[in-house]
């Protein structure tokens, strides 16, 4: 028991020390990039936290000219093998930020969640045709390619 109540009392105190940290980010963040997170926040499934973490992985929007340039800079387009005149597509590149990745798949599964959006209309059609998994990676693409 006495050891339980232990475990129980880190776990409140890294709680605690983990708020503290959230908070000062969303305060830079908001602070130095309210246009950003503004725009980011606006699209379905996309909340503070992952907001915070593309701003943070991505730097600079406007280093990107076109959302498919960001979309093959965060790995999240397609191999294209070519011989001749025959085109093979492939796996994702997975080029670029591990955890960019990682937040617009947890992002993309939240979209596909929301009630009347675009984005669950476009990922009921992928998933009739390609299965749960490519369309989920589609729809991260598609949501890459709108902020």
């Amino acid at each position: 028991m006495i050891r339980l109540k232990s475990c129980l009392k880190i776990i409140e105190s890294i709680d605690a020390q983990i708020n503290v940290l959230e908070n000062e980010i969303f305060r830079y963040a908001n602070k130095h990039h309210k246009r950003e997170m503004d725009i980011l926040m606006s699209c379905p499934g996309i909340g503070e936290l992952s907001a915070a973490t593309l701003i943070a992985e991505i730097d600079d929007f406007h280093d990107f000219s076109s959302g498919n340039k960001l979309a093959s800079w965060l790995g999240i387009v397609s191999n294209v093998y070519q011989s001749a005149d025959k085109y093979y597509n492939g796996r994702i590149t997975k080029r670029g930020s591990r955890l960019a990745r990682w937040i617009l798949t947890q992002v993309a599964q939240a979209a596909a969640k929301t009630r009347n959006s675009e984005l669950k209309m476009f990922f009921s059609r992928k998933v009739k045709k390609i299965g749960f998994q490519k369309a989920l990676i589609a729809l991260a693409r598609k949501i890459v390619t709108i902020i």
